[in-house]
């Protein structure tokens, strides 16, 4: 099978696992950055706008932004910390817990029906062919940014 083969095949076929007939009754109308910061708060319990934006990977000012929307809509809430006052720790709401339950759930359901499927051997080669993909994605975007920053910075001669 060809590469191309394999991007159709996704292509044609990721949406049903993307957008199960489940999630239809969920309120899915969150971008990328918001979904994974919903994620990344409904894992670390608490955490601070400077990880946010680190894991989202953008700027400290798109990361305000991207809180300031899911506060707004009732996902988030700003907490100042007791010790530090200028230090702003962000938390989940219940509508974001419910939320993330529901995608979780969804997600674990389409899981185990594929992993009942298959066999104990199965189950462990398909989990360390994703292991391996990831390693191989996470060494590229390292390369990439590698590449990226030494490009940024130039040396330039003035005479």
């Amino acid at each position: 099978m060809v590469y191309s083969e394999i991007v159709d095949l996704l292509l044609d076929n990721v949406k049903k696992i993307i957008f199960p007939e489940e999630w239809i009754k969920i309120d899915l109308t969150l971008s990328k950055h918001e979904l994974f910061t919903l994620m990344l708060v409904e894992r670390k319990g608490e955490i601070s706008m400077s990880r946010i934006a680190e894991y989202v990977n953008v700027s400290m000012s798109t990361a305000t932004g991207i809180v300031d929307r899911l506060v707004k809509n009732g996902f988030l809430v700003r907490n100042r910390t007791e010790t530090d006052r200028r230090i702003v720790m962000i938390s989940l709401t219940k509508k974001a817990e419910k939320v993330i339950e529901e995608i979780k759930s969804i997600g674990t359901r389409y899981i185990s029906l594929v992993g009942d499927a298959l066999t104990a051997e199965e189950r462990a080669f398909i989990y360390s062919i994703f292991m391996k993909i990831i390693s191989v994605i996470n060494n590229d975007q390292q390369i990439t940014e590698k590449s990226d920053n030494s490009e940024k910075l130039q040396r330039v001669v003035i005479e």
